[in-house]
Formats: C-alpha cells, structure tokens, sequence
C-alpha cells in the first residue's frame, strides 16, 4: 500500500540539504551565506531588462562663499558610472536638476532626519555633502549611505560625500534599489571591494527589476518620460510634508508650536480660542473678532465684506405639502 507523503515534510528534509550545498559553494568562491553571498551553483538566470529610466534629483551642499563641494562633472561621471552598472538589468538615471543646499557636515542621525524635509516625489532623492561621520563608529566618516527615516519607512534617499569613488553613487542605488546586504565577493557592485568595474550578481539583478517595478506601481518612483509630462502639467515638483515626528513625551502645545515656527506662521501664545481666532482672522485680512459678538452679527460682517446684502432675519414661509396627481379625493 503507498502512502503519500505531505509536500511540507519533504520541503524540510530537503531545506537542511540546500542549505549546506550552499554553504559549501559559498566557502568554495569565498563568499559568505550569511552575508546574502549566492553560490554559483544555484546563481539564477540573468533578468529580462526592464528597459526604463528614472528622474534624479541632486542637491549639492554650498560653503559660506556659495561653492558647491562638489560640481556638475563630478556628479555626472557618478550617474554615467551607475548607469553603467544597472545596464544589465534595463535602468538607467538621469538628472533632471542641481539644488543648492546649506547642510554641508552631517554629525549625527538627527543631521541626516533633517534632510527629510526636501524629500521629492517621483524621483530618487540624492544629497552631496562636504563630510558624514559613521553613526556607529564616530572616528570613522562615510562615503555614502541609503538612509530611510525611521518613521516613515517608505521615505528614503541617498547621501554621498565629496570623498565618495566614482562608484558610490551605483553602490547606494544598490541599496536603494533591493539589495540591503552587503557582498564579500571581490568585483561585486555591493562590495567594499567592487574594484573598478563592479558590476551585479544576476540574483541581485532581479531584486532591482523587482524593486523598480514596485517602486514603478506604488507610484514612490515615476519614469523619466512620465516626470516630464507632469512637469509640464505643473503637477511636478510635488514635495513631501515635513517628515518630523513627535519627541517622546512632548506636549501638544509644544508640538504645535514647532510646527508654526517652521511654517513661519509665528508662534502660538497660551491664549484662550477666542484669541486666538482673532489672531487668525487678522493674518488672513478679515478682521478681528468682537469679544461677544453673536453669530448672527458676524454671519452679517462677512457678508458686508464679500459685498453681499445683509441676511434677513425672518424665517422662510412654511413649505407645503404637495398632493400626489393620482391621489383620489376623500
């Protein structure tokens, strides 16, 4: 009599097997499983290439003197060496701008969360700066990093500093295009040691076609032909709220008065709502508020201002009831 095994017991007798076949591939070509190295034995196909471009945008720190850290030529031989790169997998970038930015040494993580206010929607948002100390080791300073803010995980950019190789800015996009870990294998584009022609794994070539087709279908990211019919629609350039969260254990008076100071709206008094409605109606250029005024009285004032007559005060006649045409006489 046969009996039929259940599909989960085989995938967990034959799952230990994987796993030390990979291993011993991995010690094999020097690399490391636990670090997301793949063994050339179960590398897959290269991807079929995906055949589109996306919008960046730079902004570039200035010193004191307004000079960019770094020009024009330096960032473009950035994009043309990462293009190069994403070549195999049918991505390829394109400036659409240059901004000049004040931040030019980033000390802490609070340094890096203040750039989340210029984030842009639609493009991959790249910042260059003059220097970046390691967060985790603060004798060390980076080259570059794939920053995501903690609060909104969907919200990420990439920082490079005016030390960064020409070949920063395809290792960050790396990361920012599916490929968190890095690779301990020599010549890989996620390795600290990519050389000078680095180029992707064909496992790390899916993780980006499948990353830009979701980025592409989340609309986080569109394509360069799409950004330029929006431009032209005035639709784009569209940015994001200002991303600062709540400090634990603040107020919400304190709060909201963060938030006034940065919309330059003034700061909010400890006043009561009266006042502060009276406060409000005189930015807008509508007049102050009379201390007791009812409602009907102001209902009146905003109408005089809009040019309109005054409301009168009786009440509408009673509306009557309309008899159906085929209701019969009773």
């Amino acid at each position: 009599m046969r009996t039929r095994l259940p599909l989960a017991w085989v995938l967990w007798c034959v799952a230990p097997i994987v796993a030390h076949a990979q291993a011993l591939g991995s010690r094999a070509s020097g690399g490391d499983p636990q670090q997301g190295d793949v063994p050339p034995l179960v590398m897959p196909e290269p991807p079929r290439p995906l055949g589109v471009a996306f919008p960046i945008r730079f902004r570039v720190a200035h010193d004191a003197a307004g000079r960019p850290v770094r020009d024009k030529e330096w960032l473009r031989a950035q994009l043309e060496r990462a293009n190069g790169v994403f070549a195999p997998a049918g991505v390829s970038f394109a400036a659409i701008g240059f901004e000049a930015i004040d931040a030019q040494v980033l000390e802490s993580r609070e340094d890096r969360h203040a750039l989340g206010r210029r984030l842009e929607r639609g493009v991959v948002n790249v910042f260059v700066v003059s220097a970046m100390r390691d967060v985790d080791d603060p004798r060390e300073w980076r080259r570059g990093v794939h920053w995501r803010l903690p609060w909104r995980r969907d919200r990420h950019f990439i920082v490079v500093t005016a030390i960064a190789p020409p070949t920063t800015l395809a290792h960050e996009l790396g990361h920012f295009f599916g490929n968190p870990q890095h690779r301990w294998v020599p010549g890989n584009v996620m390795s600290y040691e990519h050389g000078e022609t680095p180029a992707f794994d064909p496992d790390q070539l899916h993780r980006v076609v499948s990353l830009a087709r979701r980025y592409l279908r989340a609309k986080e990211l569109v394509t360069l032909e799409r950004f330029d019919e929006l431009h032209e629609r005035g639709v784009l350039p569209l940015y994001y709220r200002d991303p600062f969260p709540r400090e634990l254990g603040e107020p919400r008076g304190a709060r909201v008065a963060r938030e006034d100071r940065r919309r330059d709206v003034g700061p909010r008094e400890l006043e009561p709502r009266a006042a502060r409605v009276t406060r409000a109606e005189g930015r807008g250029g509508v007049g102050p508020r009379e201390v007791g005024e009812p409602r009907a009285a102001r209902i009146a004032r905003a109408e005089r201002r809009e040019g309109a007559g005054p409301r009168d005060p009786s009440p509408p006649p009673p509306r009557r009831r309309a008899r159906s045409m085929d209701a019969g006489t009773r």
